[in-house]
C-alpha cells in the first residue's frame, strides 16, 4: 500500500452557521451549597437551574438544564464551570415548552463578577434528531444582576454551529473501468500505463540511461482531473493497493551472473522514514540527487494523486512495472494539538498537614488559590520541559 497524507492547518473554512441566542433563568430546582473547605476556600457545589433559550438558529432554541460549581475569590469574583443539557423545542405564548427532538450536551467554564455579571465559554455536541453529531461553540455574557440567577437579566449567547467531524472514504478509480484520464510524465526513456484485469500498471523503459538522479529513471501517471482541495482543519489521504515487490541481490564480482544472496520484501502499509541524498548514499552506496525531506512551510491545500514507478538503472535493465488497484481518497478531521510552555509544581506529601497552592504577581501579593480546572470540550496534560526536542500527535483511543 502506498499512502500520501496531506494535512491543512486548523482554520475557519469549514461550513458553519453563526448564531445569537438569548436565555432567561426560569427555575432553580437545586440552588447549590456554599461551604468553606479545609484549605479555607469558599466553594459552591451542586447548583442546578433551568433556562429558556431562544435563538436565531431554530435548532438551538429550547430548554436548558445547567449544572454549576464554583470557587469564590477574595475580590468577590468566582470561577464557575459545569455542564448543561438543552432539549431542542418550542415555547408557546404561555411559556409552555414542547420538545421536538434532539439534545445538546455542553461543558463550559468562565468567571462571575462580584456584581454577578458572567463571561462563559461553552462547547458541546448534539445527539438525536436533526442535530445528531453537530458541534456547538458559544460565548455567553450577562450584565450585572441582583443575584447569581436573576431571572430579569438575560444571558446573551453568540457562537458557531459546526457540522459533524468529517470522516469519509471514496474510490477515486478502481481501474475496473477508467473513471478519470491519466497522462504520463517522464524525462528520459519511455513510459506509460496499461489497463488490464481491473488493474493499472505503470511502466518505464530506460535503455542506456544510468541513474544519477531520481528524475532520470521514473515515470509518473498524473490524473487529468482538477486538483483536489484540502479544507482547513481536514486531512486528505490517497491510498492505493500495488503489487510492488522489492528484491535485492548480491552478485559475485568475478561473475555477475552468480547470485550470492538475495532478499525479497513486499511493500507494507507502515510508513518508512524519508532519507536525504547523503543518508541514502550512506546506507545504499548509490548517489541519487534530489532526495530531500518534506520541506517546512505552508502545507499543500490542493493535489492530484500520482501513481509512479522508479528504477535504479545501470543502462542495461529491462522494463520496470508497478501495478496498482483501488485508488481511494479518505477525508477526515484531526484535532490540532496546542503546545504551551508549562511549569510543574511538586512537593512532598505530609502525613499530618494538607497543602494547597497560591499564586501572586509579586512577592507582596495579592495571593490567590491556583485552580487547574479542565477546559470545556478540551483534553489537556502537563508535560515537563526537557533539553531535547519532542513531537506530539493525537491518536484515536480504542
Amino acid at each position: 500500500m502506498l499512502t500520501l497524507l496531506l494535512a491543512a492547518l486548523p482554520g475557519n473554512a469549514q461550513t458553519a452557521t453563526l448564531f445569537t441566542s438569548t436565555g432567561w433563568t426560569i427555575g432553580a430546582p437545586l440552588p447549590g451549597i456554599w461551604q468553606t473547605n479545609a484549605l479555607g476556600q469558599v466553594i459552591m457545589r451542586g447548583n442546578a437551574h433551568l433556562a429558556r433559550v431562544e435563538s436565531t438558529e431554530p435548532r438551538l432554541t429550547g430548554q436548558r438544564l445547567i449544572f454549576t460549581d464554583g470557587n469564590a475569590q477574595a475580590d468577590g469574583t468566582a470561577l464557575v464551570w459545569g455542564a448543561s443539557y438543552q432539549q431542542v423545542g418550542t415555547f408557546d405564548a404561555t411559556g409552555q415548552f414542547t420538545p421536538t427532538g434532539g439534545m445538546w450536551q455542553n461543558t463550559y467554564r468562565g468567571t462571575m463578577g462580584a456584581d454577578n455579571s458572567l463571561e462563559l465559554h461553552s462547547v458541546g455536541y448534539g445527539w438525536g434528531g436533526a442535530i445528531d453529531g453537530l458541534r456547538i461553540d458559544e460565548t455567553m455574557t450577562r450584565a450585572p444582576a441582583a443575584s447569581p440567577m436573576d431571572p430579569a437579566i438575560p444571558y446573551e449567547y453568540t457562537g458557531t454551529l459546526k457540522p459533524p467531524p468529517v470522516n469519509t472514504s471514496q474510490v477515486f478509480d478502481n481501474f475496473d473501468d477508467i473513471r478519470v484520464g491519466w497522462t504520463a510524465e517522464y524525462e528520459k526513456g519511455t513510459g506509460g500505463a496499461i489497463v488490464a484485469n481491473g488493474q493499472f500498471t505503470v511502466w518505464g523503459n530506460f535503455p542506456g540511461v544510468i541513474t544519477t538522479s531520481t528524475h532520470d529513471t521514473y515515470v509518473v501517471m498524473v490524473p487529468t482531473t482538477a486538483p483536489l482541495q484540502v479544507e482547513n482543519g481536514q486531512t486528505l489521504e490517497s491510498r492505493v493497493d500495488p503489487n510492488v515487490i522489492v528484491t535485492a541481490r548480491v552478485l559475485d564480482k568475478a561473475d555477475p551472473n552468480v547470485v550470492l544472496d538475495a532478499l525479497t520484501m513486499v511493500d507494507t502499509p507502515q510508513a518508512d522514514p524519508s532519507l536525504t541524498t547523503v543518508e541514502y548514499e550512506q546506507v545504499s552506496g548509490m548517489r541519487l540527487l534530489g532526495i530531500t525531506r518534506d520541506a517546512a512551510g505552508k502545507p499543500l491545500t490542493a493535489f492530484r494523486p500520482n501513481l509512479w514507478v522508479f528504477q535504479y538503472n545501470d543502462g542495461t535493465k529491462g522494463r520496470a512495472d508497478a501495478t496498482f488497484d483501488n485508488l481511494e481518497l479518505r477525508t477526515s478531521e484531526i484535532p490540532p494539538v496546542g503546545i504551551e510552555r508549562a511549569v510543574r509544581l511538586s512537593w512532598p506529601v505530609s502525613a499530618t498537614m494538607n497543602y494547597g497552592v497560591e499564586g501572586a504577581p509579586t512577592v507582596q501579593g495579592p495571593w490567590q488559590p491556583v485552580e487547574d480546572q479542565a477546559m470545556p470540550g478540551m483534553q489537556q496534560m502537563t508535560v515537563p520541559l526537557s533539553g531535547s526536542a519532542q513531537f506530539f500527535r493525537p491518536i484515536q483511543a480504542p
